[in-house]
């Protein structure tokens, strides 16, 4: 036997022992806000006490909550994502500098985040704490059949039983800077969530039997945020770091969305706007309008549309249209694109083929291949769609809604001197 024999592991008795002593200690910090959660607006949420190494990366909103319902029976409850659709906005501000924000449509992004980033594994377990819990079928139907709704069930279960709930929201489904997986030390943190008014949002986060209408009550929401004790050594090489006043890399994928009411035609072009920096991915998905009690608005809708393109200046994704046809289940090219999205991001796909058709179609275009040259004057992103030339489901003013949550390249470097960040981009 030669030193080049490859040993199995099991054969290799004298192994050396390793043991991290990094961490004397992990706790969370909770931050509260000064406003009471009955009023709509700007709720802050802030980090001023430096004194910690936080992981953003872990963290998450926690809440408490009940509900009311009225009228009828008690065949109503919470629609699927329905936490993130109570606010007009979130926004993130590190080192006193906004690095991202859902300026609109802000449970949509999250639905959309959600469905390529998690996992079946996640809806069925600890994800239904954050309220992630995909319908299987488009009714209220919460007994046994062919149309049994199993989201729809088990939310009736968890919400209407004893209508007072807990919740966690982990930020990372929703802010792409919580890609950056190091610790904070030093620096400001401020999350903005501007809460829309109760009864503006009922009719948007209920649904079941017709005749019955509810209203959702936040008592509390925390952010919180793990923390870590180092040991005295760790400390200290992450002081001497931090001591040399040299700026520290922050890359991430900065997450977007927008939102358009597509008109009557056969065809229609969105111009998404204009982007200085590297696109990865845009997901696209389809709305009706008009949001009731009666409606399960937590789904999304082929819309007829049959064929979609990106064409980001001179570029398109595909080359050749994306075609498909979601009556008559030939939807082979956007699933596909969808399942290599979510091995992209690294999970098993959440959403079976016929979920996919029937009850949450959604549309991936991978532009991460793209030429140098395409970034040096900006990118101007435009979203062609082509619905069907026999189209009838749809024939009244404003057929749907289009949302595009878009992933792009953000570059930033963290000022160890003031605790600022530094945009590059």
């Amino acid at each position: 036997m030669t030193d080049s024999t490859l040993i199995e592991p099991i054969f290799s008795l004298d192994d050396i022992i390793q043991i991290n002593n990094n961490r004397n200690k992990e706790d969370i910090l909770k931050i509260t806000s000064n406003k009471d959660w009955d009023e709509t607006g700007v709720h802050p949420l802030e980090i001023n006490n430096q004194q910690h190494f936080l992981l953003f990366c872990d963290a998450y909103l926690y809440g408490e909550a009940e509900i009311a319902l009225t009228g009828g029976d008690d065949k109503i409850t919470l629609e699927n994502n329905w936490f993130p659709r109570c606010f007009n906005q979130m926004i993130l501000n590190i080192g006193g500098r906004e690095v991202e924000g859902i300026h609109e449509s802000v449970g949509e992004a999250s639905t959309l985040a959600n469905l390529v980033m998690t996992s079946n594994t996640y809806s069925k377990s600890y994800g239904q704490l954050s309220g992630w819990i995909p319908d299987t079928s488009k009714g209220d139907n919460d007994v046994a059949g062919e149309d049994l709704n199993y989201g729809y069930y088990w939310r009736m279960k968890l919400y209407n039983t004893k209508k007072k709930f807990s919740f966690t929201f982990p930020l990372k489904y929703l802010f792409g800077f919580t890609e950056y997986a190091k610790v904070l030390y030093l620096i400001k943190i401020r999350l903005e969530l501007n809460l829309r008014d109760k009864s503006e949002i009922s009719s948007e986060i209920f649904y079941g039997s017709a005749g019955t209408t509810g209203e959702l009550k936040f008592n509390k929401i925390e952010l919180h945020v793990p923390y870590i004790e180092p040991s005295l050594s760790i400390e200290e090489v992450v002081n001497n770091r931090l001591e040399l006043n040299k700026p520290i890399d922050c890359v991430f994928l900065k997450r977007s969305i927008a939102s358009q009411s597509i008109p009557t035609g056969s065809k229609y072009s969105w111009s998404l706007g204009n982007y200085t920096n590297s696109v990865r991915f845009i997901i696209i998905a389809f709305k009706k309008e008009a949001a009731s009690f009666e409606k399960n608005n937590a789904l999304f809708t082929h819309g007829d549309v049959n064929a979609l393109r990106i064409q980001m200046n001179n570029m398109y994704y595909p080359i050749d249209r994306m075609q498909f046809n979601f009556k008559d289940y030939n939807v082979a090219e956007p699933y596909k694109a969808y399942i290599e999205a979510c091995k992209t991001f690294g999970v098993e796909s959440c959403l079976p083929l016929w979920e996919f058709i029937n009850i949450t179609p959604i549309f991936v275009f991978d532009t991460s291949s793209q030429p140098e040259q395409l970034r040096s004057n900006g990118i101007q992103i435009t979203l062609h769609i082509e619905k069907a030339a026999n189209s009838t489901a749809y024939a009244y003013a404003l057929i749907f809604t289009a949302y595009a949550l878009i992933f792009e390249d953000a570059l930033y470097k963290i000022d160890t001197g003031d605790g600022k960040m530094l945009r590059l981009n």
